[in-house]
């Protein structure tokens, strides 16, 4: 977004590369993917996906710079600092905090604010889940999304391009983990909770056990929840999982920060027209001009993210069969018709961020945009 605007970054990112080895990938949704392509990246992603056609439940019961790990940031009224592990510094006018869970950036927030206070629960992890990578099974073509409701353990299956599969475990922890505990699992952690669901129906053809024995990549770890009181300090703000961690059941995280982002970039371009500031002045934007800058940004953030996250909680505890709205989700579903299924996630997207008055728009962008609108103005799902 900053390379498009002309405005000069610096990504510093902690580890030496980018790739699944560890089970990791992204879930991508139309409000993530329509930012996606305001950049002109669209088709390049457009060219790896399996479109998914159908949807099946069942009852269980039935510029980028690696390495650089930051270790201090600091702001000041003129500018704020970076510092690496390895020394080096970068000088900006702003400094956005996407590191994760245990953000450097949002330690030095809570340095710069007076009477900072972490709420008791902040990033307590209530549940666990192996992400998993498994190689193509003739019997589970490309396009399938395949849940599993079941307690204590769930299963969400997705067969991607080539048929290459892509799966979750969704654990009941029965407790609750602090963020500071740091809980890592082991191989046995996760070959003990394999144990207990191998026999699972996935398919008529396919037990879990066949995925998982034909898996490429594993790995189990707590899922943090919550999200930030306080979005930022001096030149210093938060955004995607520093700022709202959401259990993955609803695929939201990854286009939530990129919501997060568009949403910085729309008030960083206000700032600029109001302030005539550039690239050639920074880190000359005063503070002031920083901060109503980024309190717009914070409380428009807030807002958004938070029924989000709550969905996504909704929907694990549906998944985990917990609680009575669990209860109420599955003696519903079965008569849930796809506008009833569709209706509600497409009003949410209609309320996503985007780049604004972006220059390089195109006419898929434009409709879908069209389209956000008319649903909000109370027309029907079967109307658009």
């Amino acid at each position: 977004m900053l390379e498009l605007l002309g405005i000069s970054y610096v990504l510093w990112e902690a580890r030496s590369g980018i790739d699944e080895a560890d089970g990791a990938g992204v879930g991508l949704m139309p409000n993530g993917l329509r930012i996606l392509d305001q950049l002109g990246l669209f088709e390049d992603v457009h060219k790896h996906d399996s479109p998914h056609h159908s949807w099946e439940y069942r009852d269980a019961d039935g510029w980028i710079t690696f390495s650089k790990k930051v270790s201090d940031v600091l702001t000041s009224d003129t500018s704020a600092t970076i510092i690496a592990t390895d020394g080096s510094q970068v000088q900006c006018g702003f400094v956005a905090g996407a590191d994760g869970v245990r953000s450097v950036v949002r330690g030095a927030i809570a340095r710069e604010t007076i009477n900072y206070q972490i709420p008791p629960e902040y990033l307590d992890s209530n549940y666990a889940c192996v992400y998993g990578v498994s190689y193509a099974l003739p019997e589970i073509a490309p396009g399938r999304a395949i849940t599993i409701y079941r307690k204590d353990i769930s299963i969400l299956v997705f067969s991607g391009c080539k048929g290459k599969l892509v799966w979750f475990l969704f654990i009941n922890l029965k407790c609750s983990i602090p963020l500071k505990q740091g809980k890592r699992y082991s191989t046995q952690d996760l070959e003990a909770f394999y144990e207990q669901i191998a026999d699972v129906v996935v398919t008529t053809d396919v037990k879990f056990a066949d995925i998982y024995n034909n898996r490429k990549a594993a790995v189990m770890t707590v899922l943090e929840e919550g999200i930030t009181d306080v979005w930022y300090a001096g030149r210093l703000f938060l955004l995607g999982d520093a700022a709202h961690k959401m259990l993955p059941h609803n695929a939201m995280g990854a286009s939530q920060a990129m919501e997060s982002a568009a949403c910085f970039v729309n008030q960083l371009m206000k700032l600029q027209n109001n302030t005539g500031s550039g690239q050639d002045s920074e880190p000359g934007i005063s503070l002031a001009d920083v901060q109503l800058c980024l309190e717009t940004y914070a409380q428009k953030r807030k807002i958004r993210t938070k029924p989000v996250l709550n969905g996504a909680n909704m929907a694990c505890r549906c998944l985990l069969k917990k609680g009575p709205i669990s209860k109420a989700h599955l003696s519903n579903l079965v008569d849930t018709t796809n506008e009833d299924f569709i209706g509600p996630k497409l009003l949410d997207f209609s309320l996503a961020e985007k780049l604004d008055n972006w220059p390089w728009d195109n006419d898929r962008v434009n409709y879908y945009t069209r389209q956000a609108y008319t649903l909000n103005q109370g027309m029907s799902v079967a109307s658009l």
